[in-house]
């Protein structure tokens, strides 16, 4: 294992069925790392009972989980805290893409992303339908 490129341990990871990433994180230091990155390239929250919890594991990593998420999906919450959406999405710095669908915006997330202060590297974001709204 020690003589293996990091180029090759990367194919292999990148060609194991994603229900194996975990075991794939166990093997050596140098499989966690990719194993990582194909896990939580994309997470998704359909109920803000999920976002506290899971947020608050990954924030506390050191591993740095949170750069390996590109793409975040939200669908079908309406905040009852909506400053803890903020609080995810401000923690979320690597995000290319959004994905939102019958969610609530709050109002103090569109004046963070109006100023530009998030989703400085999301290049697309989907927005279900008329459902995904602005709260007012």
């Amino acid at each position: 294992m020690v003589s293996l490129p990091q180029e090759l341990i990367d194919a292999i990871i990148d060609n194991v069925p994603e229900s194996s990433l975990l075991s794939c994180s166990l093997v050596t230091k140098r499989w966690r790392r990719r194993s990582q990155q194909r896990a939580f390239d994309a997470i998704s929250f359909k109920s803000e009972d999920e976002v506290n919890p899971r947020c608050t594991d990954i924030l506390q990593g050191s591993d740095g989980i949170l750069s390996y998420v590109r793409h975040i999906g939200v669908r079908g919450i309406y905040w009852d805290e909506p400053a803890l959406f903020s609080r995810m999405l401000g923690n979320l710095s690597s995000l290319t893409k959004s994905s939102l669908c019958l969610t609530d915006i709050p109002d103090e997330l569109s004046g963070h992303i109006s100023r530009g202060e998030f989703g400085k590297g999301i290049t697309t974001s989907t927005f279900g339908s008329h459902f995904a709204r602005l709260r007012r």
